[in-house]
């Protein structure tokens, strides 16, 4: 997928959306939420209708609050995949997030899926490789998702800054 970049409504994503179209090997966008409220988009429209009509996947880096939305979203484009960055983000700080089981019942949308990555981010450890502590969060979405609706994600190059390319 390619990154549009940060838009600041909804006809500037539309534009870069339309300047990405017909690119080598375009198969999807993506797009990093700049704050927590960063959720006025996400609603059916002609943004979501072109992506559709172009057989796009999207990845999204959302907040666990932020799943009302996408459960909403990725129903109104059930032929879209939509992808979810870092496991959901499970924890904050390495605690528990108590929005996350918001996360998994996004399962109940067949065509949300759940990218396994950013396992230090979530980890109370985050330079102590394996992370451990991250795998009852990996069990839950397996069991929330399945298999066939998991990703894994190296995260590479950020993960450089807490494990070695060896680990």
């Amino acid at each position: 997928p390619v990154n549009p970049g940060d838009f600041t409504d909804l006809r500037d994503a539309m534009d870069k959306l339309n300047r990405l179209l017909g690119a080598p090997g375009l198969v999807g966008v993506s797009y990093y939420l700049s704050s927590e409220d960063d959720v006025a988009w996400m609603e059916p429209g002609p943004l979501w209708d072109k992506i559709w009509e172009n057989g796009l996947a999207v990845n999204l880096n959302l907040h666990p609050h932020q799943h009302d939305k996408l459960r909403k979203l990725a129903t109104a484009y059930l032929e879209t995949p939509f992808l979810v960055c870092h496991l959901g983000g499970p924890t904050v700080g390495g605690e528990p997030n108590p929005n996350w089981p918001n996360v998994l019942r996004s399962s109940e949308v067949g065509n949300i899926y759940m990218k396994i990555s950013g396992f230090a981010y979530y980890s109370r450890r985050n330079w102590e490789y394996p992370y451990d502590d991250v795998l009852p969060y990996i069990e839950k979405i397996a069991k929330a998702f399945g298999a066939e609706r998991m990703l894994w994600g190296s995260d590479y190059p950020p993960t450089m800054r807490y494990m070695t390319y060896r680990q």
